[in-house]
């Protein structure tokens, strides 16, 4: 035992000792946790006569679980629909870069600044 404490101490005592959560407080709070995460992912379905593990919406109960969230769906995107393009400074001395009119140009190295560009 991390404490030194006998193995008949009282988990409560060890709890309050360690300042941990007591463990049916913290099952309580992870699977209305999970449950509310479910929800607003639309694979929690709570129907009024359930029993069981849909039980928590009714046991642990706010306000504040029934107001929606901004949470969103994680979406990768694997496209790059832009170019990245390092010129030399030859082609910017020579202004032989191809650019169009809706072309963003980012100077990185801060030369924009006091007209040294």
């Amino acid at each position: 035992c991390i404490t030194g404490a006998m193995s008949t101490a009282p988990t409560r005592a060890l709890e309050a000792i360690l300042n941990l959560t007591p463990l049916d407080i913290f099952m309580c709070s992870s699977a209305r946790m999970t449950a509310y995460r479910m929800k607003l992912q639309y694979q929690w379905y709570d129907k009024p006569s359930s029993g069981g593990h849909t039980s928590i919406t009714k046991k642990i109960y706010h306000p504040t679980l029934l107001m929606p969230s901004d949470c969103m769906e994680r979406k990768y995107v694997f496209e790059r629909p832009f170019e990245v393009v390092f010129p030399t400074r030859e082609e910017w001395d020579n202004n032989t870069i191809d650019t169009k009119n809706d072309d963003l140009i980012w100077y990185t190295d801060g030369s924009k600044k006091c007209n040294l560009s």
